[in-house]
Order: structure tokens, then C-alpha cells, then sequence
């Protein structure tokens, strides 16, 4: 569960650092920094679909063998 927490707030801060990043730096160096976001949006959402994916597995298999 911890992995997950942890990417979403590294997600949530890049989102943050783009926007400010925006007012300050050139578009270039924003649109960067949103792309990064982006791909851990990405990873966070293959993360979490192979949680529960493990989840349902393990639970099947629980319930077979019971």
C-alpha cells in the first residue's frame, strides 16, 4: 500500500511543480515536468491494477482451497 500512497504524491507534487513552473520557467521546461506527471499517472495506475489483481487472485485461491 505504501508504493502506491508513494506515487501519488510524487504524481501530485510534478502536477504542482508544472503549474508553478509555468508561471516562472519557459513552456518547454513545464510541459516536462507535466509529462513526468503524466507517466507516473501511468505507472500509478499499473500499480494499482496489479494489486488488485493480486488481491482477487489470492483471494480465489483461498477460497478453493478452503
Amino acid at each position: 500500500m505504501k508504493p502506491i500512497i508513494n506515487l501519488a504524491c510524487y504524481t501530485i507534487v510534478y502536477y504542482l511543480g508544472g503549474a508553478l513552473l509555468e508561471c516562472v520557467a519557459d513552456d518547454k521546461i513545464s510541459d516536462v515536468v507535466e509529462e513526468i506527471a503524466g507517466t507516473l499517472k501511468i505507472f500509478l495506475a499499473i500499480l494499482s491494477t496489479i494489486a488488485v489483481s493480486l488481491i482477487v487472485g489470492l483471494a480465489i485461491v483461498m477460497k478453493i482451497t478452503t
